[in-house]
């Protein structure tokens, strides 16, 4: 799927700490499961959940793009230790408005058209 390969791209070259890139390698498939499981439990088919799956995660390297700098600095310094450093006000109203649309867009994609 192009939209793993677009987060796991993003993601893994942005992380220079193994242990990081670990964690951002197993998204996918985390995020994979937990929609798994939901399908299961409400009954959705994968017509409805791989638009929501795909969206949804190309929405965090949208969300931040054009703070890879940033990114990678907080990165950095978790991965020396300590707590982990705040998101700048315009990373984190980016990353939460990219995320809410594709959402929406995601679950618009999922329903039936006439």
């Amino acid at each position: 799927m192009a939209s793993v390969a677009i987060f796991l791209t993003f993601y893994l070259t942005l992380l220079s700490d193994l242990k990081y890139r670990i964690k951002m390698a197993a998204a996918p498939v985390l995020s994979a499961g937990a929609l798994a499981c939901a399908a299961l439990i409400y009954n959705w088919n994968v017509e409805v959940i791989l638009p929501i799956y795909s969206v949804g995660l190309l929405s965090f390297p949208v969300g931040s793009l054009g703070h890879r700098k940033e990114a990678s600095r907080i990165a950095r310094d978790t991965a020396k230790g300590g707590e982990e450093p705040a998101l700048t006000r315009g990373f984190q109203l980016q990353l939460t408005t990219s995320v809410i649309l594709a959402l929406i867009v995601g679950v618009w994609l999922s329903m039936p058209h006439q």
